[in-house]
């Protein structure tokens, strides 16, 4: 049993990584925006399925969601599932295991906001802004290693994660104390 479960979530980093590695590749090629298709969408479904996505890959983990307001918006869905497995997967590796990872969202007639709350030892403050950046990994807490080890990533993520917000009209950010972590992602309702 607990051999499949290894071998779905090593295929699934694998798959993420290549995914990420194209993209970033495509926008950095072309000069251009990562492309997003954006619809009508109900995001509390796509908030549902990235918590599943990012479950599989930390079975450990105990995810939460709460929604509220209005939850539909023009954006892509597949893709927003991909920046928000992002910060979920990223508390699932680096969080506190005893506490719920929290999925909030939220809307009113202008935007969504989109909150990925977790316990745990915090990004240092000079990190906060360079995180989004390519390549990058930082330590986590006061005694980790320069690169988090193991880690399951490039450090391509959130460097993605901050192109699908920003092609899809909206932001994402951070902030960081030493008992827990938000990412907060922002987004234009703009539905026809």
């Amino acid at each position: 049993m607990q051999l499949g479960i290894d071998i779905k979530r090593s295929a699934h980093d694998m798959t993420n990584m290549v995914d990420n590695m194209l993209a970033y590749s495509r926008t950095r090629l072309s000069g251009v925006s990562l492309p997003v298709h954006a619809q009508p969408a109900a995001l509390a479904g796509t908030c549902v399925d990235a918590i599943a996505d990012a479950q599989s890959l930390h079975p450990l983990c105990h995810f939460q969601m709460h929604a509220d307001g209005r939850l539909d918006a023009d954006l892509d869905p597949d893709r927003m599932r991909q920046l928000l497995v992002n910060p979920l997967a990223n508390a699932g590796q680096h969080g506190n295991r005893e506490s719920s990872i929290r999925l909030h969202a939220s809307g009113d007639e202008r935007e969504t906001v989109l909150s990925v709350v977790n316990q745990g030892p915090g990004i240092p403050p000079e990190y906060l802004q360079s995180i989004f950046d390519a390549l990058v990994h930082v330590p986590v807490g006061p005694d980790a290693p320069a690169r988090p080890l193991p880690s399951l990533g490039l450090g391509l993520g959130l460097h993605i994660a901050r192109e699908i917000a920003s092609a899809d009209r909206g932001s994402i950010d951070a902030e960081s104390s030493s008992e827990s972590t938000t990412f907060r992602v922002r987004l234009t309702r703009h539905v026809r």
